[in-house]
């Protein structure tokens, strides 16, 4: 039987690694304020050892425009 290849490293992974939720590290990812540089440096160490890269195109799904490919308008 072969083995089942590994899945590439996901945000969560990133998160478990390193302590911190995945919005810690979605603020490191995006550069935002408000996250201690040891934080930071704990982060981008765990990113660096999993061989965490971001999904750009699972990124570009979400975002407003998401009524534009369900054809569905936003309710006012």
């Amino acid at each position: 039987m072969r083995a089942r290849a590994s899945r590439p490293p996901v945000m969560a992974d990133v998160a478990r690694v390193a302590g911190v939720s995945h919005q810690t590290v979605s603020r490191v990812l995006n550069d935002l304020p408000n996250v201690h540089p040891n934080t930071r440096k704990r982060i981008l160490r765990a990113i660096e050892e999993l061989g965490y890269r971001r999904n750009l195109s699972a990124r570009a799904s979400t975002g407003s425009s998401w009524w534009l490919r369900s054809g569905k308008p936003p309710r006012r």
